[in-house]
């Protein structure tokens, strides 16, 4: 018995003005709780994507994830990909935290990205510190394998297995059947 329960559609701890100008509670898509000492603590907040969304709507559920108490998942399906479909949603992420950055406090994110018709996943904790500040695109920019700096972890421009083989150098677990 693991005792563990879910929640859909959570409403957060914190307001947040994502559109109007009154701060209002949003909602987490899915929370995991645990049954301990007679109630429910939360665990983590997960956020759920699919497809290619604009930017706007990533940095919505990444401002939630940040700025909420608990840990955070992202899981992103995507039901095929090209050579440009991770870097574009890749700089999405990037975009987003560097809007939001200094929000937040220290937790990890769990990314796990789903696509379907290629029959793999990819799945890499980033541990978040809103004391990145001065150098989150750059961080951000390595951990999602876009670095400026050194194209052994850039997967721009690379073909899918190719891609495959940097994010796998780079931290990313590749999961596949």
């Amino acid at each position: 018995n693991l005792n563990y329960f879910y929640s859909i559609e959570t409403p957060t701890d914190e307001t947040y003005k994502q559109t109007g100008i009154t701060p209002l509670s949003a909602l987490s898509d899915l929370s995991i709780y645990r049954y301990i000492n007679n109630g429910f603590e939360k665990l983590v907040n997960v956020e759920l994507k699919a497809h290619n969304p604009a930017t706007k709507h990533i940095s919505k559920d990444i401002e939630k994830i940040i700025r909420e108490e608990k840990d955070g998942n992202w899981f992103h399906v995507l039901k095929n990909i090209n050579k440009e479909t991770l870097p574009s949603v890749f700089n999405k992420f990037i975009s987003s935290f560097e809007e939001h950055k200094g929000k937040g406090t220290e937790k990890f994110i769990l990314f796990c990205i789903c696509i379907l018709d290629k029959k793999f996943g990819i799945i890499k904790r980033f541990d978040y510190d809103p004391s990145f500040v001065k150098n989150v695109s750059n961080l951000m920019e390595e951990f999602f394998c876009l670095s400026k700096l050194t194209n052994s972890n850039n997967i721009k421009d690379k073909n899918l297995p190719e891609q495959k083989v940097i994010l796998k150098n780079n931290g990313w677990t590749i999961i596949k059947p």
